[in-house]
């Protein structure tokens, strides 16, 4: 409904921006049963203006159509990611029973259930990373930088892709995304007649907004939704167990911390094509710790996941095997959980429902995830420098990010 709205509002003319004018318009298209919502500083629009341009197709019909199409074409993305994961699953191990089941076990998580259920644009942004990192891989550059321009519709999964690009000198896709990004921002603005000024002012002034004292996005370890919300921040402020601006501070230091040593790690090309998958998936894990994200971006650990079932097989002691195994299992299961699972069971215990230590343990996805990304760190730090060097295979000097 929300992006039914927005993309009203952008065809006939108007500022999606405007939280009045948004406010009004959900309230008129959805009926009374949006007053709750509309009241509350969540009904905003934080989407750059190419997202607008985008949610204009689905405007141009009713809003249960709209709906049937957007769910149609998330499902319809979410089997094209699962056939381009198997795409990469299959440069290591034949595709058979166990690694279809791996697969299918992705879509009971948020990447299929929150995208189809909520009409989110997850499972777009997906589909153009995995398209990105295929096409890099085989070195088809420009496209690749189109492909990772088209991600911007959610301005956080761009950013650390962009910025190893420019470290590892793959300059064709760094202007190539640099190019296109900027032309899908601001060409929507131009051919529709409006202000670039005013429309990048509400939409930069509407983010800025978005995790206000009061908000669903709101971090602190105090508001139950926060548990929603699978990065670092929340996990930063639950741990000092503060909303404080100091908490925030912190929280900023080490996002900034993780994503340094991210990209000082992933400074040179890899040599082996498992380290193509490596590196992919720790970029893609520490874009989800660091920057908001939900349970609809989850797509961004599944290269991790891969990694980590590709690993399985090249350890030769049959306890690590295990152990990795269960780590596998782990992971997977956390994500087919409810969200809140923790924090409704807690409130059925009076006793230590508000306590310190549930506020602490409640999001544990996000502390999963963090799992994972540490996990991966580990195994490229591990790596022995003449290994990361050489290439028994073919050196593999293209620009996979």
């Amino acid at each position: 409904t929300h992006h039914y709205v927005t993309g009203s509002l952008w065809s006939e003319g108007s500022n999606p921006y405007d939280v009045n004018l948004l406010r009004q318009r959900l309230v008129s298209v959805a009926g009374e049963e949006f007053v709750s919502y509309t009241n509350s500083l969540e009904a905003i629009y934080s989407y750059p203006p190419q997202a607008s341009a985008f949610f204009s197709l689905f405007a141009l019909t009713s809003l249960p159509a709209a709906y049937a199409w957007f769910t149609l074409a998330n499902l319809l993305l979410a089997l094209g990611s699962l056939a381009m994961l198997g795409y990469i699953l299959s440069w290591f191990r034949p595709i058979g029973l166990v690694e279809i089941t791996l697969l299918v076990s992705l879509l009971n998580t948020g990447f299929a259930r929150g995208n189809i259920r909520y009409g989110q644009v997850g499972n777009l942004v997906g589909f153009f990373l995995l398209a990105c990192f295929i096409l890099a891989y085989h070195k088809r550059h420009t496209l690749a930088g189109i492909f990772l321009a088209l991600t911007s519709l959610k301005p956080t999964n761009i950013i650390l892709y962009w910025l190893q690009a420019v470290l590892r000198k793959d300059y064709r896709l760094a202007v190539v995304t640099a190019a296109s990004t900027l032309a899908l921002t601001l060409l929507p603005v131009v051919l529709s007649g409006r202000s670039i000024l005013v429309q990048l002012e509400g939409y930069l002034f509407n983010t800025l907004s978005m995790t206000e004292a009061g908000n669903l996005n709101d971090p602190s370890p105090f508001v139950h939704d926060s548990l929603f919300m699978h990065h670092l921040e929340t996990l930063v402020l639950r741990l000092l167990n503060t909303d404080a601006a100091f908490g925030r501070a912190i929280y900023l230091a080490a996002a900034l911390i993780l994503i340094g040593v991210t990209l000082y790690l992933l400074r040179e090309k890899p040599a082996r094509k498992e380290d193509v998958l490596l590196d992919f998936a720790i970029l893609s894990a520490a874009t989800m710790v660091t920057a908001y994200h939900r349970s609809y971006d989850v797509f961004l650990l599944f290269p991790g996941l891969l990694y980590v079932y590709v690993h399985i097989f090249g350890v030769n002691r049959r306890r690590k095997k295990l152990l990795w195994a269960t780590f596998l299992f782990l992971q997977l299961f956390s994500l087919t959980l409810p969200e809140d699972l923790l924090l409704q069971t807690a409130n059925q215990l009076p006793q230590v429902a508000d306590t310190y230590l549930t506020r602490l343990i409640v999001p544990f996805q996000a502390w999963m995830h963090l799992a994972l990304f540490f996990t991966l760190v580990a195994l490229k730090v591990r790596r022995p420098r003449w290994y990361r060097k050489t290439a028994p295979e073919a050196a593999l000097n293209g620009s996979a990010i």
